[in-house]
């Protein structure tokens, strides 16, 4: 006789009944003798992936958002990197930019490009004046001089 409650959930430690071996138990999957659902088995696997650095943080966020993470998880060390994993991927997730961020930062930077352009025609202006008036100073320097030398 199969005893009940013979299983504990590796993640969210429940406990339940599954006997591999058994044949009213034949038909489900074989990890069922370590999770009680298959909510608890990609939880722990994403998880377990990420700190193994077989996936990355990223991944591991992809997996768990999709996840019923709210269930009572009673390993605190589990929970802990599953706040962690999910609070990376919520900060990740507020600064990813929509169509309208891409839109605006393009505006912004055809804005700039303008603003560019108009400095340098500015610039080319300020140097052009600079040299015209340099050159003047030259010429009455010059004007000067021969000024100087006709009233000898």
């Amino acid at each position: 006789m199969l005893k009940r409650n013979n299983r504990r959930c590796y993640t969210c430690g429940e406990v339940y009944t599954y006997c591999p071996s058994c044949q009213e138990f034949i038909h489900l999957p074989k990890w069922k003798a370590l999770y009680d659902t298959s909510n608890c088995k990609a939880i722990w696997e994403a998880v377990v992936n990420y700190e193994s650095k077989n996936i990355s943080i990223e991944e591991a966020y992809n997996i768990l958002k999709n996840c019923d993470t709210s269930i009572n998880i009673k390993n605190s060390v589990l929970k802990e990197q599953i706040d962690y994993i999910l609070s990376y991927g919520e900060n990740l997730e507020g600064t990813k930019l929509t169509s309208g961020d891409l839109k605006e930062v393009s505006e912004t930077i055809s804005t700039t490009e303008k603003v560019v352009t108009e400095v340098e025609k500015v610039k080319t202006v300020l140097n052009t004046v600079e040299n015209v008036e340099s050159d003047n100073k030259k010429n009455t320097k010059k004007s000067v001089n021969v000024s100087r030398k006709n009233n000898k």
